[in-house]
């Protein structure tokens, strides 16, 4: 399911916003190494979209849970990994030289409704659900939504 919702989401928005550039993108590493001098054991990082418009560059991670948040001694959070991901992606961008760098965790809704946004790193990261049992013209409406 985690890997429907993915292609989903980048479809959808592939298809539908044309105003958008809409892709899949390998990121680079900011690294190296003396003894691994192609980096071939750090993994490779790829987006499940990625958006430019010409002025912003945006990282899109979708994901799919039972539960939108996970708990940690009793209270809800962001899964941890999630926002890892993410904050690495971008800041790998920003090393290379992109400083207008924004990202978005998409969910579907499983639980509560999430549209937080925060900055990290002095980058701004989105997290938000999309209702996936409305009726389609609401669903295609929040997926719009979500790069603006």
């Amino acid at each position: 399911m985690a890997y429907l919702f993915q292609h989903f989401v980048y479809n959808f928005l592939r298809l539908e916003r044309r105003d958008l550039i809409v892709r899949r993108e390998n990121i680079a590493w900011s690294a190296f190494s003396a003894t691994d001098p192609h980096l071939s054991l750090l993994p490779q990082m790829q987006t499940d979209v990625s958006i430019d418009n010409g002025k912003r560059r945006i990282v899109i991670d979708t994901k799919y849970y039972q539960e939108t948040l996970s708990e940690y001694h009793g209270s809800r959070k962001i899964h941890p990994g999630n926002l890892y991901q993410l904050v690495s992606y971008m800041a790998n961008i920003k090393a290379a030289g992109d400083l207008n760098v924004e990202g978005i965790l998409v969910y579907p809704l499983a639980g509560e409704v999430l549209d937080q946004t925060y900055v990290v790193l002095g980058m701004p990261i989105r997290a938000v659900t999309i209702d996936l049992s409305q009726p389609w013209e609401k669903v295609a409406k929040q997926l719009m939504a979500i790069p603006n």
